[in-house]
């Protein structure tokens, strides 16, 4: 999805994520300066998973996560270590629904009821 919206010029990969969430910060303002959509995508922000945080923490909402984001302190550096990270994808997520201005699940239905027309009606 964040690919799709890249094709069509509504995002890039190399955005920070403040541009399409507004007041967003993460842990420090060197790392708000770094990180890309590339980088949360590719697990290469650094932020990790925080251990069990979101299945301990729960909410329902992105936005909440998202919120919880500048508390977290990263656990590896930023652009050069891999570490797997369902906060990034998290965080792309509440982008998506920023740019999209739908749910997440909305988007994502809307964007799978298009391919499967493109691909059974050509």
């Amino acid at each position: 999805m964040v690919g799709q919206l890249a094709s069509e010029n509504r995002l890039k990969l190399s955005d920070k994520p403040s541009i399409h969430i507004p007041k967003f910060q993460f842990f420090n303002a060197e790392i708000d300066q770094r990180i890309t959509i590339g980088d949360l995508l590719s697990h290469r922000s650094g932020i990790g998973d925080h251990g069990l945080s979101l299945v301990l923490f729960t909410v329902s909402s992105k936005s909440i996560t998202v919120k919880r984001l500048p508390y977290l302190k990263p656990q590896g550096e930023m652009g050069n270590s891999f570490i797997y990270s369902n906060m990034g994808y998290t965080l792309a997520a509440a982008i998506i629904e920023s740019v999209t201005e739908r749910t997440f699940a909305t988007a994502i239905s809307i964007n799978t009821s298009l391919l499967k027309s493109a691909l059974f009606n050509e």
